[in-house]
């Protein structure tokens, strides 16, 4: 899923027409905001699974009546509501990118104009905006939470403009959908911590459990900002640190066995069956392969990313 989002995320840096490839400080609040987002997803979908485990006089399931009882879940989560995810990380990241341009821009351009959408079936909500030709300064608030992006799979865009404002008095704003609050530009999160997979309070989050955990929140009076949270910081570490642990055994048990494999032929290469054709590779070769490609996919999927791949974290 994080992989997913990541490449939406890219695919929408890579579309804008400035893209800031030296801000390293922006590609790093967007690729933990995805992070953090996709560990709230996964734990969402796992807390609605094993709701399933039990039946209404609570007996626990079969594992094929279990196994149908979530495939809708299952079917919602890594597919459509995914599908749905990677367009929408797709438009707020290229979002992004240009609202980096209007900053830099803004002593030239300092007005910014809601322009039409490219959608073949307009949204009422935002099609006000561009009717009326909302024109508004690069620093007001209103971009805080109202801007291209704000509902899903939105295609309307912004332009830089040093034509005067233009403010009609009826303008009532429409309230973001869920999920979609903020202004990534700003704060460099793809998506709100508001989304439904986000707990509404620090008490009800899957990282805070525990009583010490629970009594530091409570006596620091701690607020919700789960994209600054150390507590969910640590969870993720935790497991990015299993998820290397277990890439290294494989890489080794897999370094061994054509280790042992040369060996017993008495071979410094081997001749391995590569998409149905016959290929010699030597050890070095075997070793690099195993590091680089396809003994786990997500340890490391920001490799073919090259926008994300030089910023360290």
């Amino acid at each position: 899923m994080l992989r997913v989002i990541n490449e939406g995320t890219v695919e929408g840096l890579s579309q804008a027409k400035t893209p800031p490839t030296h801000d390293r400080l922006f590609y790093q609040n967007l690729r933990h905001s995805n992070e953090v987002f996709a560990a709230f997803k996964v734990h969402q979908m796992g807390e609605d699974m094993a709701a399933k485990l039990f039946d209404a006089s609570g007996n626990l399931k079969s594992f094929d009546k279990w196994l149908r009882d979530v495939s809708s879940i299952s079917s919602h989560q890594v597919g459509a509501w995914l599908r749905t995810e990677y367009d929408t990380a797709v438009i707020r990241a290229h979002a992004a990118a240009d609202w980096q341009e209007f900053e830099r821009n803004k002593d030239i351009f300092p007005n910014l104009r809601w322009m039409p959408t490219t959608s073949p079936e307009p949204e009422s909500t935002h099609a006000a905006y561009w009717r009326m030709k909302l024109t508004l300064p690069v620093d007001d608030p209103f971009w805080n939470e109202h801007h291209p992006g704000d509902r899903w799979n939105c295609k309307c865009s912004l332009e830089a403009t040093d034509e005067p404002v233009v403010r009609p008095a009826d303008l009532e704003p429409t309230h973001p959908q869920r999920g979609l609050e903020n202004n990534p530009g700003k704060d460099g999160h793809t998506f709100s911590d508001k989304h439904p997979y986000f707990p509404s309070d620090c008490n009800r989050c899957f990282a805070n459990r525990g009583l010490k955990n629970k009594l530091k929140g409570l006596f620091l009076n701690q607020e919700k900002n789960c994209y600054s949270c150390p507590l969910i910081d640590n969870k993720m570490k935790k497991a990015a640190d299993k998820v290397n642990w277990l890439f290294n055994i494989r890489k080794k048990r897999a370094i061994k066995q054509a280790q042992q494999l040369a060996n017993e032929q008495r071979r410094k290469f081997l001749v391995l069956n590569f998409k149905g054709k016959p290929t010699v590779v030597s050890m070095k070769q075997i070793k690099f392969w195993i590091s680089t490609k396809q003994v786990n996919k997500d340890a490391d999927y920001f490799r073919e990313m090259a926008l994300f791949t030089a910023m360290p974290k």
